[in-house]
C-alpha cells in the first residue's frame, strides 16, 4: 500500500497498472488479427423490363433489358450469367452493378451473379425470368408469348 501512495505522489503509476495496460493492448492486438474479414458477395439480382411490354411477360428475345446486382463490395467486379452462360464482367458503382442483357432464346432464364472474392459455398442470388418473342416498335419492344 505504501508503494502505491508513493508512486502516485511521484507522478508515476503503480507497476501493476503498466502490466494491466500491457495485457489489454495485447488482447486488443490479438482481437484485431483474428477479426473476420468481410467478403465480397452479390446479394440480389433483378431484371428491369425498361420500356418493353407484353401481356404474358415483359421480356422478349432481341430486346435489351437492365440487369441490376446488389453487392457488398463497391470495387470488386461482378460476373453475371444467363442460364450459366456468361453475360460478362461488370464493375459496380457503389453497392450496385448494372449490365445490359438481350435474351436470345424464348423460355425460362435464370440470371445469376458472383462477385470476385465471394467465399466458397456462399449462396448465389438469382432471378427467374420468362422470355417470349420480342418485336421492336420504335424505341421499345412488344412481347408475345
Amino acid at each position: 500500500m505504501d508503494f502505491e501512495v508513493e508512486a502516485a505522489h511521484s507522478g508515476r503509476r503503480p507497476a501493476r497498472f503498466g502490466t494491466a495496460l500491457g495485457v489489454a493492448v495485447a488482447a486488443l492486438a490479438v482481437g484485431l488479427v483474428a477479426a473476420p474479414v468481410a467478403s465480397a458477395t452479390a446479394t440480389r439480382v433483378g431484371a428491369d423490363a425498361d420500356i418493353n411490354y407484353g401481356l404474358g411477360t415483359n421480356y422478349g428475345t432481341g430486346c435489351q433489358y437492365t440487369v441490376e446486382v446488389s453487392v457488398t463490395d463497391p470495387v470488386q467486379p461482378v460476373h453475371i450469367f444467363d442460364n450459366g452462360a456468361s453475360i460478362g464482367w461488370f464493375r459496380p458503382n457503389g453497392g450496385q452493378a448494372v449490365a445490359p442483357w438481350t435474351p436470345a432464346t424464348v423460355g425460362n432464364h435464370r440470371l445469376t451473379a458472383v462477385q470476385t472474392g465471394t467465399p466458397a459455398g456462399a449462396p448465389t442470388p438469382y432471378v427467374n425470368v420468362r422470355v417470349g418473342t420480342g418485336t421492336h416498335i420504335g424505341t421499345s419492344c412488344a412481347v408475345t408469348g
